[in-house]
């Protein structure tokens, strides 16, 4: 069994500082201790330090902003302040990537339902969500109309004034559902492909996983400028709380693709 390692050994002073880990418990903000639980697990620190010695040596995935800013060879100072700002700036990438994951457990997906903190989101299926915003379309039509029959009887319960705002809202409700379905109609095809695929795809028991797992992966590609799959499976069981990370061939679709959007 490993050691645990000493954050100190792992992240560079800069990584300490930003992350405020040494300030006492009760100052963290409920974001800055979950950045703080990914950065000390003892999963994540064994994977980041190959991560931060990869990223301090990647001259290509960095050479662009590397080269905006390189200064003349024979200036020995600036070329030194040239070194350390580009280290700086990776760390800074690795910085993005643990606050920009410790941050998606207090997401609320496209294609999820509406939850409340700690709940875990439950995820719809295309057809579903096409068949749930038609079917909001059509009851808040229906209410609005009901209201509007009953609101002048109602008001030892509700004022005219509340029952206004009410029938505004749901009317509000209607057109928007109502736009978002034809968006998403089957009718909008090309070659039997929706012209505007719904969210949902990651419905079923494996929602939530597939769904951080994505968004990690992007992460890496966007801030670390590159994949590092066994990273990026500890983050996510860091956050998941997870005793062994998943698998990587089950987690294959997920994690270590390239994200092109990332490169367009």
């Amino acid at each position: 069994m490993q050691a645990s390692p000493n954050p100190r050994d792992i992240y560079p002073a800069e990584i300490i500082e930003w992350s405020a880990m040494l300030a006492e418990p009760e100052e963290h903000s409920e974001h800055q201790q979950r950045a703080i639980d990914i950065l000390t697990d003892d999963g994540v620190m064994h994977a980041a330090r190959h991560v931060l010695d990869n990223m301090q040596e990647d001259n290509d995935r960095w050479q662009g902003e590397d080269r905006t800013s390189r200064p003349d060879l024979k200036d020995e100072d600036a070329i030194a302040h040239w070194k350390e700002a580009n280290r700086l700036r990776r760390l800074d990438g690795f910085w993005r990537f643990i606050e920009e994951a410790a941050a998606l457990p207090e997401r609320q997906p496209p294609g999820s339902h509406l939850r409340e903190p700690e709940e875990v989101p439950a995820f719809s299926t295309r057809r579903e969500l096409l068949e749930d915003i038609s079917a909001a379309a059509s009851t808040s039509l229906k209410l609005a109309r009901l209201l509007r029959r009953i609101a002048p009887t109602m008001t030892d319960h509700m004022d005219i004034a509340d029952a206004r705002r009410l029938i505004d809202s749901l009317n509000a409700l209607h057109s928007a559902c109502s736009t978002k379905a034809a968006i998403h109609s089957a009718a909008a095809q090309t070659c039997g492909e929706p012209d505007f695929p719904l969210p949902g795809s990651t419905a079923g028991a494996n929602a939530w996983r597939n769904w951080l797992l994505n968004e990690l992966n992007l992460l890496a590609a966007l801030c670390l400028r590159g994949t590092y799959p066994a990273f990026v499976l500890e983050v996510h069981r860091a956050i998941a709380q997870l005793d062994m990370p998943i698998d990587a061939r089950t987690a294959r679709s997920n994690v270590g693709k390239p994200s092109y959007s990332v490169e367009l």
